[in-house]
This record gives C-alpha cells, sequence and structure tokens, in this order.
C-alpha cells in the first residue's frame, strides 16, 4: 500500500510541475495547481509515516487525518475560479 501512495504522490507532483509551466495562467490553473501539491504532500507524508505514526504518535496521527479536511475548501475555490471570470484572488 505504501507504493501507491509514493506513486500517487509522484503524479501529483507530476501534473503539478506541468500545469505550472502552463501558459497562460488562469486562477483554476493556480489552484489546481496548489491542489495538486498538498494533494502530493499529503501522500508522501502518509505513505512514509502510515505504519509507525499512528502507533507512536496518536497527536501527528490525528493532525494528518484532519488535513485530510482541506480538500473540500480546494474543491470549492478550483470550481468557483472555473465557473467565474475573475483571473486573481481577493486578499480579503
Amino acid at each position: 500500500m505504501k507504493y501507491i501512495f509514493i506513486i500517487a504522490a509522484f503524479h501529483a507532483f507530476f501534473f503539478a510541475a506541468l500545469l505550472f509551466l502552463k501558459k497562460p495562467k488562469h486562477l483554476h490553473d493556480k489552484t489546481l495547481t496548489y491542489w495538486l501539491i498538498y494533494l502530493g504532500l499529503f501522500a508522501a507524508a502518509y505513505a512514509w509515516t502510515s505504519n509507525t505514526l499512528f502507533l507512536q504518535n496518536h497527536f501527528f496521527s490525528g493532525l494528518l487525518v484532519s488535513l485530510f479536511m482541506l480538500h473540500g475548501p480546494f474543491l470549492y475555490m478550483y470550481l468557483s475560479a472555473l465557473a467565474s471570470k475573475k483571473h486573481n484572488l481577493k486578499k480579503t
């Protein structure tokens, strides 16, 4: 199972690099790039620490599981960027 998560992390980083090199960049491209980077980091961290993390340190295992909740806001930001004609995020 560990190797599947490592392959998933590699794919996420590869597609993020492809989107990073794309010209012109729109808001939905940037959002998807950040989401893929987050997904790659999450999958890589889970692959390397899942077999020992849940047994030894319960705080970090809870933190890793709670980071899974960020996929909802990423999905919302990506879909709202696709639906709107804006090309920048507001700072507020």
